[in-house]
């Protein structure tokens, strides 16, 4: 079967943040337990969520983010249309 390819704003148009699994990330510092940080993150499990990312939203609250849920390590990130400052 061939691969189709598609305009990114064609093929993710459809994609909205309420759409996507979502957990809560616990960072916790060692040895104490003390909980450090607690974001709800949602999960871009497919090709097309990884794609889309963080994309075109104008903010992300503090306590949000998104996990990147790849089969193998090794992916570059790009963040050319973040619309928010990503240092606080």
């Amino acid at each position: 079967m061939p691969t189709v390819l598609c305009p990114v704003s064609l093929c993710l148009g459809r994609l909205h943040a309420a759409d996507l699994p979502r957990t809560r990330v616990e960072v916790v510092r060692p040895g104490t337990g003390a909980v450090l940080l607690t974001v709800d993150a949602e999960l871009a499990t497919t090709v097309e969520t990884r794609m889309r990312g963080l994309m075109e939203r104008p903010s992300l609250p503090a306590d949000q983010g998104m996990l990147f849920i790849f089969e193998a390590a090794r992916h570059a990130f790009s963040t050319a249309t973040t619309l928010y400052s990503l240092s606080r």
